[in-house]
């Protein structure tokens, strides 16, 4: 089967990149979509969904910086503090990352899908059938009802067969059932599938797999480089870090050149640490005199995942497409938060 060339994208997938519209994974997906003509479609429901989920980023941002004003008082008086300025940080970060999202849809075609076109009755039957994207209760499941009816009714109107990437179990079930549907598990995997289309991949692909090992080593050296902070206190201490696994692996060739193509990977990574930090419970506050004192630090050995992911420059040989080597690799993140169980962790007085 040829690769659709309209294509929906779940708002998961925007979720799973941060809501990074200008990262490469995005941009390779825009200049491939735009040079094969690809058509997004866009339900009103995915696009009020990812907006929301835009103002939902910007405000945590937001309780991030107030977070740390509330911390360090004195920041206030740091005449580039933008909590301490007329402005409203919330709003301008929401406008920011929207203008993104707006000039990501700028950059091939793309077709709003309204609500006029909603077949209710047969998303109602769904719903009491308990059939995909329904099922094992997920009443939540509306709005993915909604856009994968809009969907359906595109490609009824339209004659065409839709991708749809996404990660969502319900919507993975309901594009495998229905013959007007082919599911991509990931943007960098449909984009693949739209450079292979004119046989860009081919052989590359074997190699790169065959060379996986290369790209493993080469991330978890990656991870052994980057910064860590404990999630319950950023302002504590991770040292000690040892990656124990890097699995899940995912990756899909984005771009191709003469002889150096790039992928994009995800994965999981298992790590331990020693990890200590203020225990903000017994802090002496006074906001007045700028005083901030904890008494008490948390401090133990902790286990803890982090999700990674990033591009890489493949070198191969342009006659034999041979995988030759691994000339650049950039993480999508160079500090990870790290969540854990706390109840093991000791007290200790500062």
């Amino acid at each position: 089967m040829s690769v659709p060339g309209v294509v929906m994208i779940d708002t998961c997938i925007f979720d799973e990149a941060a809501l990074n519209f200008s990262s490469e994974r995005f941009a390779a997906f825009s200049t491939a979509a735009n040079d094969r003509g690809v058509r997004l479609l866009l339900p009103n429901v995915t696009e009020a969904e990812i907006r929301r989920h835009i103002a939902e980023a910007a405000r945590t941002a937001v309780d991030a910086l107030r977070q740390a004003q509330r911390k360090a008082p004195y920041l206030t008086r740091w005449n580039r503090w933008p909590l301490g300025t007329m402005g409203l940080p919330e709003y301008e970060i929401r406008q920011l990352v929207e203008k993104d999202f707006d000039d990501f849809l700028k950059g091939f075609a793309t077709t709003h899908l309204g609500y006029e076109d909603v077949d209710i009755g047969r998303i109602m039957e769904w719903y009491s059938s308990q059939v995909p994207p329904f099922g094992d209760g997920r009443r939540k499941e509306f709005p993915d009802a909604i856009a994968f009816s809009c969907v359906l009714e595109y490609c009824r109107k339209n004659g065409c067969v839709a991708a749809i990437v996404t990660k969502d179990e319900g919507l993975v079930a309901a594009a495998n059932a229905d013959k007007a549907m082919v599911h991509f598990a990931s943007l960098p995997s449909y984009t693949q599938a739209l450079i292979d289309s004119d046989g860009s991949v081919g052989k590359l692909w074997e190699s790169i797999v065959a060379s996986s090992a290369m790209l493993v080593e080469a991330v978890i050296d990656e991870l052994e480089a980057s910064g860590y902070y404990p999630e319950p206190e950023p302002d504590g201490d991770v040292e000690d870090v040892k990656i124990a696994d890097l699995r899940d692996l995912d990756f899909a060739v984005i771009s191709v050149g003469q002889d150096q193509c790039a992928i994009s990977f995800s994965g999981v990574a298992d790590l331990t640490a020693s990890v200590s930090y203020p225990d903000p419970d017994t802090a002496s506050i006074d906001s007045s005199e700028d005083f901030y004192m904890p008494h008490f630090e948390k401090y133990g050995e902790i286990e803890a995942v982090v999700r990674v992911s990033g591009t890489a420059k493949i070198a191969f040989n342009k006659d034999s497409r041979e995988v030759t080597g691994l000339d650049h690799i950039l993480m999508d993140e160079n500090t990870y938060g790290l969540a854990f169980e706390t109840g093991a962790l000791q007290m200790r007085r500062l």
